[in-house]
């Protein structure tokens, strides 16, 4: 549906009015902020994501909505420091509970590290760019080995492998 946000919107709606758990509501809020990011609404994006925050305090850098969700907003906000520090927190947890998502943390820091370098006025901005980004795949490490398909028609890993 992206780009469909007339559809989605009431979706989302719904979804954050039945959610019956804090979880649930968290995850809900996380869509939400994903949405008003996307639509560009950087205020109602920081709410859901600040709301998110409270109703998932323990969240695991690997196991849940959150820390996807608070680099995906970063990211579609144009804040290119804050998805790195994100990431960089997260991906020695994130290598150990989920190296799947390790590797798409990777892919988003590469974005990041893209972005960062872009907006960078200097040369030493964007050799900082270079070194987080370094610093992120150095705490991914290579075990198990990044983007490794899961199996023959496993198509995912090696795009992501290319974005990277």
């Amino acid at each position: 549906m992206l780009g469909c946000w007339d559809q989605v919107r009431p979706m989302v709606r719904e979804l954050l009015t039945i959610a019956r758990s804090d979880h649930a509501a968290g995850a809900a809020r996380c869509v939400a902020a994903l949405l008003t990011a996307y639509e560009g609404d950087h205020e109602a994006a920081s709410l859901h994501l600040r709301r998110a925050e409270e109703l998932i305090p323990n969240a695991a850098p690997a196991a849940d909505p959150l820390t996807d969700t608070q680099i995906q907003v970063s990211l579609a906000l144009d804040d290119p420091l804050s998805a790195l520090a994100v990431i960089d927190s997260s991906m020695p947890t994130a290598v150990q509970v989920n190296p799947i998502a390790a590797d798409e943390f990777l892919q988003y820091a590469s974005r990041a590290a893209a972005g960062l370098a872009q907006q960078a006025t200097s040369r030493a901005g964007r050799q900082s760019a270079l070194r987080r980004l370094e610093r992120i795949e150095d705490a991914r490490g290579t075990e198990p080995t990044p983007f490794r398909p899961a199996g023959p028609r496993d198509l995912a890993h090696p795009a992501l492998a290319a974005l990277h």
